[in-house]
């Protein structure tokens, strides 16, 4: 386990998740099938709610173009549509070791939600379902977040992970208002500019 977390690369983080189950099974009463169901199926959820002062239409168009998801997600370096008319997501990891994985958008509904999942066969399991709520008359918008992933190993390699300093979990809220900013100061220049448009029609 310690020789896995010392080498801080994916090979490392199973080995470190192998080693961890070993001590899991001795010191408690898991048994093997449980010890497996734990490594490898994805338990990681990540659910947040924001509001953001924005019409519906506007903070849609921003998270529909995933090549914004880097602006505001830490630790996304690039979001890039590819071949298969899908997306090339591209994450830098422990040890600064750069991870990609392909997703497909399964839904996307004007102005309610966009939804997406990874592909088969990717390193690191994922989805995100994100629902937009038009508030205040039209100008506020809620955002609803519901995130999941599975790194390799499962939730030992989830632990490796967070010992590492890599924890989505500690980012998301910090991110979010990445988000929130970006959305609200984009949004401002034209509201200001509408405001003077209406003002000189008077």
């Amino acid at each position: 386990m310690l020789y896995g977390l010392r080498r801080r690369e994916i090979a490392g983080l199973l080995l470190f998740g192998i080693g961890l189950g070993g001590i899991i099974r001795v010191f408690t009463r898991f048994d093997i099938p449980g010890l497996v169901k734990m490594i490898l199926l994805p338990t990681i959820k990540l659910q947040r709610s924001i509001d953001v002062d924005a019409p519906v239409e506007f903070v849609f168009d921003f998270w529909k173009d995933f090549t914004n998801y880097s602006r505001f997600m830490s630790y996304v370096r690039k979001v890039e549509l590819n071949e298969r008319f899908g997306y090339t997501w591209t994450v830098v990891g422990p040890g600064r070791i750069p991870i990609r994985w392909d997703t497909q958008v399964f839904a996307l509904v004007s102005n309610q939600l966009i939804s997406w999942k990874s592909l088969q066969r990717s390193l690191i399991i994922n989805s995100g379902r994100i629902h937009f709520t038009s508030r205040k008359k039209g100008n506020e918008t809620r955002i609803d977040i519901n995130l999941a992933y599975a790194p390799p190993a499962g939730v030992l390699g989830y632990e490796a992970i967070r010992i590492m300093g890599f924890d989505p979990r500690t980012r998301i809220d910090s991110d979010l208002q990445v988000m929130k900013e970006l959305i609200e100061q984009a949004y401002r220049p034209q509201l200001l500019f509408k405001s003077k448009k209406n003002a000189q029609s008077a």
